[in-house]
């Protein structure tokens, strides 16, 4: 390759060009995936799921007092937080437990105090009458809330239209 091709200069700046970012192309596939996925449901949840793949864990994470990084650090993991949120809403509306279970746990790894994310994983665990771990899990969010200062919400009853019991295995 000629050397002009990732360094690029004129009489005032000399850069890099042609380079790929990982952080710009999840940003990227994750923005376009977002919006996609609020504008119609075919291949929506496909595309949330590509772009989530592209995430490499916290920008910079080996340098996590950067300050010139922690705009783009926030900003990255906003949007992931954003995708696994989606991501459990189209699994939920596809009636796919295991990914809608897989996404909230992931939601909780990276903020153990969203609420939703904590409810959510009671009210499935409680349909699929897997009853001790709703259980279980409940006492994790309600501790989780006390530790903020925030009144935890009554136990989730199993959600409407469904059989408790009915899709174990998943």
């Amino acid at each position: 390759m000629p050397q002009d091709h990732f360094i690029t200069a004129d009489k005032h700046v000399v850069g890099l060009a042609r380079l790929r970012v990982d952080v710009q192309e999840f940003l990227a596939a994750a923005r376009h995936a977002i919006s996609g996925a609020q504008r119609t449901g075919s291949g929506a949840f496909a595309s949330l799921a590509a772009a989530e793949e592209l995430y490499r864990g916290d920008v910079l994470e080996d340098e996590p007092y950067a300050p010139w990084a922690a705009g783009l650090r926030e900003e990255a993991q906003a949007v992931h937080l954003e995708l696994l949120t989606q991501l459990a809403a189209a699994a939920a509306e596809n009636d796919d437990r295991h990914a809608e279970a897989h996404y909230r746990l992931r939601l909780l790894e990276r903020d153990p105090y969203d609420e939703d994310a904590h409810l959510g994983l009671v009210s499935l665990l409680t349909t699929t009458g897997r009853h001790g771990e709703a259980r279980r899990r409940y006492l994790l969010y309600a501790a989780a809330m006390n530790e903020i200062e925030v009144t935890p919400a009554a136990f989730p009853s199993a959600r409407r239209g469904t059989v408790a019991g009915a899709g174990r295995g998943w």
